[in-house]
């Protein structure tokens, strides 16, 4: 490994007379721009390294040499220490006649772009949380010059385009065996709205994973897009849109309806029957006895094994959820009792799976929070979003909802660090002096 050595020189002041803190030292350290004069220090010697061994010392003549300096130019550069600007020294090859900049080869230094990765990532993952503006106003407390709103949005773009395809890698490792789904509005640009879709899959353990987001697109779209990491004996738990339902359903897969959804659904249809409230309010009572009562026998028997005692509980459940659909159908609620007779079996889903052995939840509030955590940072009423702008940010947002581990494998990956290929070792030389008059 190639060794550079940078020599520093401190030079502090401290007063006789009084006692300082640490937060006055490391605020003169942050006020001297003291990491940022060492970054360019270390990018100069770089270059320097670079250009001496390809055209020797700057002023000596070797004839034979293939490489010649061609001169210089300003470069920018913003990080999380701040800006530094350097001259880019230009090389010649005399054979190719390509004048290139060694520094570039050495380090990448992100094209014609200013800010860096690492300040960028940083200005999205505020922006992840709050606006653009505020996140700009925020970076600017630590760092005094952040990128812009714009520059932060384009960049949560960028990102938000590059965590897909980075999540969908750590996801597709094993097929997940519970999937939820649902979806939710948003304000889009021109006054008009847009379809967000989301897809979760959870583990044995209940860790999540987000398969998929797609922002104005069908569900069939959906579920073309997470059909490869969902296994083909999966259970979806999903609320009653059928066009969900049919798109992610496999042949061999399992539906359980959402309990507190099925409850909402009926006491809508009933709404619509112009029933009249007491009478809602008694159907929706029988109806989540039953559903509750089922619950707690599914707990119940999950820890003592008594399958046999779980299995009559679904006959006497099921057989409750006809007779509440004729109760219905006797007060001419036709839509609503429809409903409870064909969706009965997908209310007791998860109970007949853990006769079987396996164990998936009977309602969705997984992804419900995490439909919670999309309206935090972007259903706020003055907001109006593009189709592109708002699939990359929630895309940010819901990886690191799932699974804050694989965010912050793709947090340290764009900032350069997921493998370390330089070490930085210190060796300490300072120069302290003391001076009255300065005080």
């Amino acid at each position: 490994m190639e060794e550079i050595i940078v020599h520093l020189q401190l030079k502090i002041a401290i007063p006789e007379d009084k006692k300082v803190s640490v937060s006055s030292i490391t605020n003169a350290v942050d006020e001297s721009d003291l990491n940022k004069q060492v970054l360019k220090q270390i990018l100069e010697a770089i270059q320097e390294g670079e250009v001496i061994r390809l055209c020797g010392d700057k002023y000596a003549r070797n004839q034979d040499s293939r490489w010649e300096r061609a001169g210089t130019s300003n470069k920018t550069i913003g990080t999380r220490l701040g800006k530094i600007k350097i001259k880019l020294v230009k090389v010649r090859d005399t054979l190719n006649d390509k004048v290139f900049k060694p520094l570039k080869e050495k380090v990448d230094l992100k094209g014609k772009k200013i800010y860096q990765n690492d300040i960028s990532i940083l200005g999205v993952e505020l922006a992840s949380k709050m606006t653009y503006r505020d996140a700009n106003k925020e970076g600017k407390r630590m760092i005094e010059e952040f990128p812009s709103p714009h520059t932060i949005n384009r960049r949560a773009k960028e990102y938000g385009e590059a965590i897909v395809q980075f999540n969908r890698s750590e996801v597709s490792k094993e097929k997940v065996e519970i999937v939820m789904a649902d979806g939710t509005k948003v304000h889009g640009m021109h006054k008009g709205k847009n379809e967000v879709k989301a897809i979760i899959g959870l583990d044995k353990n209940g860790n999540k994973s987000l398969l998929g987001v797609t922002v104005n697109h069908s569900w069939y779209r959906a579920a073309f897009e997470v059909k490869d990491m969902v296994s083909e004996t999966a259970a979806l738990v999903g609320d009653a849109e059928k066009e969900m339902r049919y798109a992610l359903l496999k042949k061999d897969m399992k539906f359980q309806l959402d309990n507190i959804h099925a409850a909402r659904e009926v006491g809508y249809k009933l709404w619509q029957e112009n029933v009249p409230k007491e009478i809602r309010e008694s159907i929706l009572k029988e109806l989540k006895t039953l559903l509750y009562t089922l619950k707690n026998s599914v707990e119940k028997h999950a820890k003592d094994g008594d399958m046999n005692r779980l299995e009559k509980r679904v006959k006497t459940t099921l057989k409750g959820l006809k007779d509440l659909a004729n109760k219905v159908s006797k007060l001419g609620c036709w839509k609503t009792s429809k409903f409870i007779k064909s969706s009965a079996n997908y209310m007791v889903t998860y109970a007949l799976l853990m006769i079987k052995g396996t164990k998936i939840p009977s309602t969705s509030n997984t992804i419900e929070r995490l439909m919670g955590e999309i309206a935090k940072r972007v259903k706020n009423k003055w907001m109006h979003w593009s189709t592109k702008g708002l699939e990359a940010l929630i895309n940010l947002i819901l990886v690191r909802y799932t699974s804050e581990e694989t965010y912050e494998r793709f947090y340290r990956e764009v900032q350069g660090l997921g493998s370390r290929f330089i070490s930085l070792e210190v060796n300490s030389c300072h120069i302290i002096t003391y001076s009255k008059g300065e005080f």
